[in-house]
């Protein structure tokens, strides 16, 4: 039997990432499979630092597992560290790079420069839909960039019974913690 479709889920600096995890069990319920990387936690890292090293350990799970595309949360402090590990991945991995979380919602237009996809508000139901579909073609509340233009779909309205939703991914199953120049599975 063939392996699901894959996407791997980044979250900077926050080890409780309740979006990375709300999508990642949205998915998991749907049939895809899902990996989550936990990129430092903002308490151990008040200078917003990555190491080196850090980040060839993050390349190199991503390499491992090789997913149909990354997705990536970003808030607008960590800015700089989803900017560095977007161009790696695009450069390196070849792999697309979706952005999600607060600072896409807000600075689409910023973030849309940046990376490959964006996700504008929830996004359960858009990463799904990018799941099966990864065009992007006419999924609500996605933007994507396409031979230098960028395609903006529109507005998402916001899920209106948050009880379909699945409860967060907490479980430890495919999840990955880098810190302190260590991966801890």
């Amino acid at each position: 039997m063939p392996q699901p479709k894959s996407i791997v889920l980044i979250s900077l600096n926050d080890y409780l990432a309740l979006g990375v995890r709300n999508i990642s069990a949205y998915l998991q319920q749907n049939g895809f499979g899902t990996k989550v990387i936990f990129f430092k936690n903002m308490i151990s890292n008040p200078r917003l630092s990555v190491e080196a090293l850090e980040e060839e350990l993050l390349l190199d799970l991503v390499r491992q597992e090789a997913p149909a595309m990354v997705g990536i949360s970003v808030c607008t402090p960590y800015l700089k560290t989803a900017t560095q590990v977007t161009r790696r991945i695009q450069r390196e991995l070849d792999i697309p790079v979706v952005w999600g979380g607060v600072h896409p919602t807000i600075m689409p237009e910023q973030s849309i420069a940046i990376a490959d996809i964006i996700c504008i508000g929830e996004g359960e139901q858009p990463m799904f839909q990018l799941m099966q579909n990864e065009a992007g073609e006419g999924i609500a509340g996605i933007w994507r960039r396409q031979n230098g233009k960028i395609l903006k779909n529109s507005e998402l309205l916001p899920i209106q019974d948050l009880n379909a939703l699945p409860y967060s991914d907490y479980s430890n199953a495919g999840k990955y913690f880098i810190e302190a120049n260590q991966v801890y599975a």
